[in-house]
């Protein structure tokens, strides 16, 4: 087997991204079971302990690309944000070629939002483990496992996950729910 020569890891968070701390390169505590206090990197570098390294968020490293991609387009921005609707909702953003960092990474998903006159619905179940419990914010209304859960379907059932790709942008009943005045 062959050593790779450099290695790019990119993952859900949150994370911890400060190299001189103990948990580097660890997924913090989140909601999704299993993975909290997971030691991403260490079984990773051991391959190939001296090659160069690049570890981030699942959303600041294609924002990086996008980047990069801007600058050997020969018109480099000096900013670029980078958001993915999946499971979660995650923002990464990058300025004057730098992704942004802090205390945590941008975590846009977790701000709190006006419901919709007559929209009932609070958030998604995971709402014990966020921020805000999860009611009334990004994340729990727009993600996947928020618009299944509104639709009446268990998210955690992959048979019910399919559903997304039957519902199109002008479906009535995601409209209709979506905007508050549902059946459900």
């Amino acid at each position: 087997m062959h050593p790779y020569v450099a290695l790019g890891v990119a993952t859900f968070g949150p994370i911890d991204l400060t190299p001189t701390s103990p948990t580097y390169g660890y997924i913090q505590q989140t909601p999704k079971s299993g993975w909290s206090h997971t030691d991403v990197l260490t079984p990773l570098r051991s391959v190939n302990p001296s090659a160069p390294l690049k570890f981030d968020t699942d959303v600041n490293a294609p924002a990086m690309s996008e980047y990069a991609l801007s600058v050997s387009s020969g018109s480099p921005c000096t900013s670029v944000a980078y958001v993915t609707v999946g499971t979660g909702v995650g923002v990464g953003i990058v300025v004057n070629g730098k992704p942004v960092h802090g205390l945590m990474h941008p975590e846009a998903g977790h701000v709190p939002v006006v419901p919709l006159p007559g929209d009932e619905f609070p958030g998604y179940s995971w709402g014990e483990r966020c921020p805000f419990g999860g009611q009334h914010t990004v994340e729990s209304i727009a993600s996947g496992v928020g618009v299944l859960e509104r639709l009446g379907y268990d998210a955690g059932k992959s048979e019910d996950r399919g559903v997304l790709k039957e519902l199109g942008d002008g479906d009535p009943l995601r409209e209709d729910r979506l905007v508050g005045g549902g059946h459900a």
